[in-house]
Parts: C-alpha cells; structure tokens; sequence
C-alpha cells in the first residue's frame, strides 16, 4: 500500500482527477483544505515571532485556501493515480 499526497493551489485542478480516478475504478480520496503558515500565523490572535511581521507584506488575505488529496491505495492504482496528478 502507497499514501499518495497531493497538496496544490491550484485548486480547479482536483475535481478533474477525481472523475478521472472514478472512471477508472479508483476511490476513497480524502481532500482537505489549507492553508499556508504564513497565512495561519496572519490570521492568529497571538503575535507571530518577529520574522513573519515582516513577510506580512507577501500575505494575499484574498487568496484561496490550497486542497490537499490524501488517499491510500495499492501498488498499482498508485502508479494509475500518480500519471493523472502529473499531467
């Protein structure tokens, strides 16, 4: 068995695989969503440490969340799945 990650911002991009990994007979996708740390330490109640106040500039608070797809899966849908999320 094989944990496939696949973390992007590109988030239009996972409800594709996930039909493509459905014609293909392959299931049980977890996705999640994210964000980045800096992101996180922005919207936290507490000061970051002293570093991050200066990357505030770099933060788009507008920005979407990134999607994370988690799925466990044999040896050979790892490789069918690895093909789609690559292309």
């Amino acid at each position: 068995m094989r944990l496939l990650v696949f973390i992007t911002k590109q988030v239009e991009s996972i409800n594709p695989i996930l039909a493509d990994m459905l014609d293909k007979g392959i299931g049980g996708a977890t996705v999640i969503d994210a964000r980045g740390m800096l992101t996180a330490l922005n919207d936290a109640e507490t000061d970051p440490p002293p570093i991050f106040g200066s990357l505030r500039q770099f933060i788009n608070p507008e920005a979407e969340t990134a999607k994370i797809l988690l799925m466990l899966v044999g040896e050979e849908q790892a490789r069918e799945v690895q093909a789609l999320m690559c292309r």
